[in-house]
């Protein structure tokens, strides 16, 4: 009975040790390194000491009856002493616990350290020199193992004993805000008072929960406190509220950044990669040569996201060592899979960037869009039709053409061979220009192995036709390719467009008087609508003086077929050139900007074209321009193999240069 009590006692001790380091995370607690084993250990080597004494006197009393009894009886009655000690110490504990219970939330740390000293007091009586021993080595360790007290028994599939010893371990290093952010996490509303049994729980509840945890807002509130640490009156609430909304949506910010920052091109449905496919790139290219991940890949939508950091000294250089990674180790993934090295879509700051360390994103490769073919048919067709209309309609207003149409058509004269010989040259012409445009974009394609899909025209008001749309069916390798395709399409088509125009003002200038009967014509508030275009015009037909563009806005100029077509090409490009969705201009924005900075300059973007559909002259133009690109081409471009690498400054130039040249084209005279 009386060694029951002692390891009874001893037990107490431990226990009530263990939960002042539980109760009060701010205070060096000793008792951590006294375990209940060892406690027990001791008590009962000492009571044994003690009983063995006795039980040999009680035999030598038996044998020699009656020797020695003064002394018998003063060893039973030191051992009667002890007992009653132990049963006093136990009652002193059993007050302490109720104390430490009371004041660990909210105490001063002088009144934690008085009843840990007090404890520490007791904790001697059963064994000055374990005290002693371990009193040096607690105090200079600065994390204690919260479960020494309980052991450490897992019964959880997949996980050891001695894992989750370690992990109990490593979770009692974390800062008090990420302990109780983890532990309202799965459940407890204050970690503070966790016991040993309970800090195994919390564990094995986030390991049975870490595929639906996600790090994303625990990471962002760790920052915060370490920036501004709070105490659990000042901050707690708020940060278990946050923590709750994402335990409700794990993934929420990282699905909803996908789908803000990547098309629905490269996320179809049913396109995503394979578990097969992910676990092999995470485990044959991922390395510490190459991208050591910080966590498993995280599933967002039809793609996975891996976060970690590169280790090259450059991301191109990360890019080639992932590619020969995959060859040898598994050269058919490529085939189905594609990866990208961008900015964290999330935007959470990172130690790198502002907006986001680089992660990897994993999806699969064949990124062509889904779009109909009978709508993209029918949108090149009625932009083919109004495209003959515009270029009849500028023939429309020659009194002298419409005349001999009509007495054609009275005399059942039905040879059109003359006006068909006026209408091909404009026609022949838009077509060029836009085929330019086209070519460029072809050439860069080929260039650098990108796979596009064949160009859809776009209808229009007030324009022949609003372009062409031609959409990425892969990965462009890098923002430098990206940045070749954008730029290589519309520049192509403006100089080709500007091209014609001074080649068709020659012409008007230079023709014999009867054959400018025979020019189409065009209203001055048409030729207004562009500042660079109306300036060439007035200086190479109307001599420079602005007289021909001072006219009344409904006043006719007759201009060459060539003219009219180059005026109108520049425009048609210029608009390509707005940097909003995935047209060329965004492109471009983007290679120089990245994702963030060009969905910060598409809504800039939009807040301009507003004004320009209210306070301008050309309304129609800026109005089809916004309905038919806001429904065709309001996302940002696939992901670029690598992202992380920006264009260079001779790129950046060319750039503003062409950006300028369009600010020139569409701002009214």
């Amino acid at each position: 009975t009386m060694v029951t009590n002692v390891n009874a006692a001893a037990a107490a001790i431990a226990a009530v040790a263990c939960l002042c380091t539980h109760r009060a995370p701010h205070v060096s607690a000793f008792a951590p390194s006294h375990s209940v084993a060892q406690l027990q250990s001791v008590s009962s080597r000492r009571t044994t000491r003690n009983l063995t004494p006795h039980l040999a006197s009680t035999s030598t009393d038996d044998e020699n009856d009656g020797q020695d009894s003064l002394a018998e009886r003063a060893r039973k009655a030191k051992l009667e002493a002890e007992q009653m000690e132990a049963e006093l110490t136990l009652g002193k504990i059993t007050k302490l616990e109720n104390r430490v219970y009371a004041s660990s939330s909210d105490s001063a740390d002088g009144s934690m350290r008085k009843l840990q000293d007090e404890i520490e007091a007791l904790a001697k009586l059963i064994d000055p020199k374990l005290v002693d021993a371990t009193a040096a080595a607690a105090a200079s360790t600065s994390t204690s193992s919260n479960t020494s007290t309980t052991p450490v028994i897992s019964t959880v599939e997949g996980l050891s004993s001695a894992d989750l010893e370690a992990a109990c371990q490593y979770y009692t290093t974390l800062p008090i805000t990420m302990r109780s952010a983890l532990a309202n996490a799965v459940g407890y509303e204050n970690m503070t008072s966790l016991s040993g049994k309970e800090v195994q729980d919390l564990v094995i509840k986030l390991y049975e929960r870490r595929n639906n945890l996600s790090a994303i807002k625990l990471r962002e509130l760790y920052k915060d406190t370490q920036q501004a640490p709070l105490t659990l009156e000042e901050g707690f609430q708020d940060m278990f509220k946050e923590v709750q909304t994402i335990m409700d949506d794990p993934d929420a910010a990282l699905v909803q950044a996908v789908e803000t920052q990547v098309p629905r091109q490269a996320r179809q449905e049913g396109k995503c990669p394979t578990e097969a496919d992910v676990n092999a790139f995470f485990q044959k290219a991922c390395g510490k040569n190459t991208f050591l991940a910080s966590e498993k890949p995280i599933r967002s939508g039809e793609l996975y996201v891996i976060r970690g950091k590169s280790q090259k000294n450059d991301a191109a250089s990360l890019i080639e060592a992932l590619d020969a990674a995959l060859e040898e180790k598994d050269p058919d993934w490529s085939e189905r899979n594609q990866y990208c090295y961008v900015t964290d879509p999330s935007l959470i700051e990172g130690d790198e960037d502002l907006f986001g360390d680089p992660v990897i994103l994993l999806l699969n490769k064949d990124m062509a869009p889904t779009t109909s073919k009978v709508l993209t048919t029918g949108s090149t067709l009625a932009a083919l039709f109004g495209s003959v209309l515009f270029c009849l309609g500028t023939f429309g207003t020659n009194q002298v053409i419409v005349d001999r149409l009509q007495e054609a058509n009275t005399v059942g004269n039905y040879d059109l061979s003359w006006f068909n010989e006026l209408v091909i040259p404009m026609f022949a012409a838009l077509f060029a220009i836009q085929a330019s445009h086209e070519l460029g974009h072809l050439l860069v394609a080929w260039r650098d192995k990108m796979k596009v899909t064949p160009p859809t025209i776009l209808p229009s008001t007030g324009l022949p036709y609003l372009g062409t749309l031609t959409r990425m069916k892969t990965s462009p390798k890098d923002y430098k390719s990206l940045f070749d395709f954008g730029f290589a399409g519309p520049a192509t088509g403006l100089g080709v467009a500007f091209g014609f125009l001074v080649w068709g003002l020659q012409l008007t200038a230079s023709m014999d008087p009867e054959a400018s009967t025979y020019l189409p014509s065009v209203p001055v508030s048409f030729l207004k609508l562009s500042t660079l275009g109306g300036t060439l015009i007035d200086q190479i037909v109307g001599g420079g003086a602005g007289i021909m563009l001072q006219q009344e806005p409904e006043t006719l100029i007759s201009l060459h077929p060539f003219a009219i077509a180059g005026f109108v090409g520049m425009i048609i490009n210029s608009l390509d050139l707005i940097p909003i969705g995935s047209t060329d201009g965004a492109r471009i924005s983007q290679a120089m900007l990245g994702r963030v900075g060009q969905t910060v300059v598409g809504g800039l973007s939009y807040v301009v074209l507003l004004g320009a559909l209210i306070f301008g002259d050309n309304g129609d133009i800026f109005l089809s321009y916004c309905v038919i690109n806001s429904i065709v081409q309001r996302e940002l471009e696939v992901p670029c193999k690598n992202e992380v690498d920006r264009v260079d400054l001779d790129r950046g130039a060319a750039a503003i240069a062409a950006f300028f040249i369009s600010v020139l084209v569409l701002v009214p005279m």
